[in-house]
């Protein structure tokens, strides 16, 4: 026989011994089946009470957080709940910061734009320039095409990338997405 045959086996007996070896058996602190002891109820006049020796628990003595009159506290104004006035604030205060940049994408935009419209156009030549510079003038151009293009695709990243984190700041705040446009 081996030793998962036996512990089946007690198992199974111990089920089918009675109420000394099942769910209904009475504990002697509970006082019977079904009667549940009284869950203590604490509340904020008790923690009053005993936070004059909160010391004496040995525990660490731990900062409190000082409550919304104390305006002055940096903790307490970066995690108040701030309502719509200070989002549409933020939002403004964001867009002209960022202003710029989309006026300097629109422009790069345009220059991009124009270039591939027009690929033949170059700019006046210098005077002292000799040669022809027709393969060089394309090479230069495609070059300058280039650059422009990752320039614009910086400013476009770095633009999405402060909104991005604007708007998660204010979704952890609970600012609501209507408060921002």
């Amino acid at each position: 026989m081996s030793w998962t045959c036996v512990g089946v086996g007690v198992g199974l007996a111990l089920l089918l011994a009675g109420p000394a070896g099942g769910a209904d058996a009475a504990h002697p602190q509970d006082g019977g089946p079904g009667e549940r002891k009284p869950v203590p109820l604490y509340t904020n006049e008790d923690l009053d009470r005993v936070s004059a020796r909160r010391g004496e628990t040995g525990v660490f003595e731990s900062e409190t957080v000082p409550g919304p009159a104390d305006a002055g506290d940096a903790r307490v104004r970066s995690s108040a709940p701030r309502g719509e006035p200070y989002w549409r604030h933020e939002a403004d205060r964001l867009r002209a910061r960022l202003r710029p940049r989309r006026a300097h994408i629109e422009e790069l935009r345009a220059r991009i734009a124009e270039r591939e419209a027009h690929p033949g156009l170059t700019r006046p030549h210098r005077a002292g320039r000799s040669g022809s510079g027709t393969a060089t003038s394309a090479s230069s151009r495609e070059t300058q095409l280039a650059q422009w293009r990752a320039r614009l695709a910086e400013l476009e990243r770095e633009v999405r990338d402060e909104e991005d984190r604007f708007e998660e700041r204010a979704r952890r705040a609970g600012a609501l997405p209507g408060w921002l446009r």
